[in-house]
């Protein structure tokens, strides 16, 4: 007799891990891998579209009498299907930068443009930047800067994380802005993963609230005021609630499929629960 207890985000985290090991494409990882990889890559200007990007995803290949892709997009998607498969491979590790930096590698390794450009890949940034109209902090602070937000994020009084908390940290994450490119994705996937850890319904930031999106963490980072960032959150937490919701409800029929693959939580972690 299965527990009946465990959250969408248990089913959710067994299903990934289940089916990632399977390499299975036709369930609830395949949703979550061109899900989030077609809007975070959109969101930074990807004209792939959502069946393009689950086609990619499906077969490796893209095809269609005259109809012409952009390489470097095609080169991103395929670094988000990398950069997600290690986020569940590496998802018992502790955050660090380590991790941070294993992550934008596995984005930015295949994408030819960015080598060309002699971006750092997988490393921190070597030339200034910019986050719209702000200048992210210089290539001699990001290593300190890094350290300083990771542990504080880490070492906070609970170890079990509110949205609040996430939020903040990717927002901080984008001010320093780490990486020459890719800051975003990389973030993206660090709220995502972290979510998950919390026992926190993940997000995924869509397409369509992209200006909003990016207008919210400005206010967060000029007026530390994430209120319009949580509204973005929430409408996107909804959207792929709906999303995903038969598989949930299948999985949790089906507890023998995924039982060894859910997380065993401890009686704090539990207690800290909606805090």
């Amino acid at each position: 007799m299965f527990n009946k207890d465990y959250t969408d985000v248990d089913i959710i985290i067994g299903a990934l891990k289940k089916e990632f090991e399977g390499r299975r494409k036709n369930g609830l990882y395949s949703l979550f891998q061109t899900v989030f990889a077609y809007h975070s890559n959109h969101i930074e200007g990807s004209n792939l579209t959502e069946n393009q990007t689950a086609f990619l995803f499906d077969t490796g290949t893209l095809g269609g009498d005259n109809v012409y892709y952009r390489v470097k997009d095609i080169e991103e998607a395929q670094g988000h299907f990398l950069m997600f498969d290690h986020m569940l491979k590496s998802f018992d590790e502790p955050l660090s930068e380590k991790m941070i930096k294993s992550f934008h590698y596995c984005l930015k390794a295949g994408v030819f443009e960015d080598k060309l450009n002699g971006y750092a890949i997988g490393e921190y940034k070597t030339l200034m930047n910019r986050v719209g109209t702000i200048t992210a902090a210089h290539p001699d602070e990001v290593p300190y800067l890094m350290e300083l937000l990771i542990s504080g994020y880490m070492n906070q009084k609970f170890q079990k994380k509110q949205y609040k908390d996430i939020l903040r940290f990717h927002v901080e994450l984008e001010k320093i802005h780490p990486f020459q490119d890719g800051n975003g994705r990389v973030g993206r996937i660090i709220m995502f993963r972290e979510c998950l850890k919390n026992d926190l319904f993940p997000i995924i930031i869509r397409d369509i609230d992209s200006m909003e999106y990016k207008h919210a963490v400005g206010i967060a980072q000029t007026e530390n005021d994430i209120s319009a960032l949580q509204n973005i959150t929430e409408k996107s937490i909804m959207a792929l609630k709906e999303e995903v919701k038969p598989y949930i409800e299948n999985f949790r029929d089906n507890l023998e499929l995924i039982i060894d693959y859910i997380p065993e939580r401890t009686g704090n972690e539990k207690e800290m629960e909606g805090r």
